[in-house]
């Protein structure tokens, strides 16, 4: 286990305590285990503990998990999908679901936008800035996401089908039927994901139809 010190002030020589405190006095009734003779490079003032969260945990505006969702003010979602990398980034390390969906068609023309990385997020801003060059063409699922706010909250997706594929797989009670997703295949069709009793199925559809849309947001 890593030993957190905390310093609380600079006058040096130091005693080392067990508990991670440190004194320029001896304190009696205190395990010291060594004494820290001029300034660290680095001091570390508090210990931050990023919140642990599972696959079901209701997630909140605070940063806090729990099953009980009603555990703390202001629910944002679900946690639908959690990367098995422990050392992953922030943004990278799970994925939330929200809990309001919509019937949405992917776009209001046909027309080959470039939306086809992996990360839904960068094909939503390469929709919206479509959207912002021409008020005549709008992209109804991406905007919906993009737009969608919960207890104030935006940073919401549409995921591409890598991330709905993820999400599906790791919490398939949580899906049911076809939904978009961000990605894009020719300038009329794009990719749904669709969940058939116990399958997930990739398909194509013209880029008009009515399917289901749903937002994420990365944690």
């Amino acid at each position: 286990m890593e030993l957190k010190i905390i310093i609380e002030n600079e006058k040096y020589p130091l005693h080392l305590y067990a508990d991670g405190t440190t004194s320029s006095e001896v304190i009696n009734g205190k395990k010291c285990i060594g004494v820290i003779w001029e300034k660290p490079d680095a001091l570390i003032k508090e210990e931050v503990v990023e919140p642990k969260f599972h696959l079901g945990d209701y997630a909140f505006a605070g940063g806090e998990f729990s099953k009980d969702k009603n555990a703390f003010p202001k629910r944002l979602g679900i946690v639908v999908y959690i990367n098995p990398d422990v050392n992953a980034p922030k943004g990278q390390r799970g994925i939330i679901l929200a809990e309001s969906e919509n019937v949405l068609p992917w776009a209001t023309r046909d027309e080959v936008t470039g939306a086809t990385e992996n990360v839904g997020g960068l094909n939503c801003h390469k929709l919206l800035e479509i959207v912002q060059a021409n008020e005549n063409v709008h992209y109804p699922a991406a905007e919906y996401c993009l737009n969608y706010r919960k207890e104030g909250v935006g940073g919401w997706f549409l995921p591409s089908w890598e991330e709905l594929n993820k999400c599906m797989m790791a919490s398939p009670n949580m899906f049911t039927g076809g939904y978009w997703t961000s990605s894009e295949q020719s300038s009329s069709s794009a990719w749904r994901l669709a969940k058939v009793g116990i399958t997930i199925q990739k398909l194509l559809s013209v880029k008009d139809a009515k399917l289901k849309v749903i937002p994420i947001k990365v944690i």
